[in-house]
C-alpha cells in the first residue's frame, strides 16, 4: 500500500450510516490537529442514516471525550465528493471496496482506516466493528480504538 507522501489537505472518514464511526474519527481529528491546522476533515457514509443526526451514544461517549458532535449532520458520497478529499478512510473492506467499485480512478487515496495507520492487512483486524443499536459499552470500545487510530494517523500526516 502506497501513503499519498504529498500534501495533505483534506481527509475523509466514511461508515455506514455517517452515524457512529466516521463522526467519531471526524471529532478525535478535529480535536487533535491544531486550530490553525489547514486540514479539512469530514465525515460521510455509504447510505446516510434518515435521521440526519449522529447518534445518541456517539454525542454522548464524545461528549465526554471533550469533543461537540451534537450538530453533525449526515453526508453521502457522490462524485465531487470523492474528488475534492485527498484521502478517504473507510471503518471497513466492504467500505472501501464498495467506493472502488464506484469510483476506481481514486484507488490510491481510498484505504480502510486501519490499513492505513497501522499497515494492517489481515481482513479481520482491519476492520473497526460498527456499534449501531449496540450498548453502551459497544461505544466506548469502538470510541477508544478510532482514538487510538486517530492518533497514529497523526503522526502519519
Amino acid at each position: 500500500m502506497e501513503k499519498n507522501s504529498g500534501s495533505m489537505n483534506s481527509i475523509l472518514f466514511v461508515c455506514t450510516g455517517n452515524t457512529c464511526r466516521s463522526v467519531m474519527a471526524e471529532g478525535y481529528l478535529k480535536h487533535f490537529l491544531a486550530e490553525d491546522s489547514k486540514i479539512e476533515v469530514s465525515s460521510a457514509g455509504i447510505i446516510p442514516y434518515w435521521s440526519g443526526r449522529a447518534n445518541e451514544l456517539t454525542i454522548e461517549v464524545m461528549k465526554e471525550e471533550g469533543i461537540d458532535v451534537s450538530n453533525h449532520r449526515t453526508k453521502g458520497i457522490d462524485r465531487k465528493t470523492i474528488t475534492h478529499f485527498d484521502l478517504i478512510l473507510t471503518m471497513s473492506r466492504l467500505q472501501r471496496d464498495n467506493i472502488l467499485s464506484q469510483f476506481p480512478g481514486a484507488a490510491g487515496k481510498i484505504f480502510c482506516f486501519k490499513e492505513y495507520v497501522y499497515q494492517e492487512t489481515a481482513p479481520d483486524l482491519m476492520e473497526i466493528r460498527d456499534p449501531f443499536a449496540g450498548e453502551r459499552e459497544d461505544y466506548l470500545a469502538v470510541a477508544g480504538e478510532i482514538k487510538k487510530a486517530v492518533q497514529a494517523l497523526l503522526d502519519i500526516i
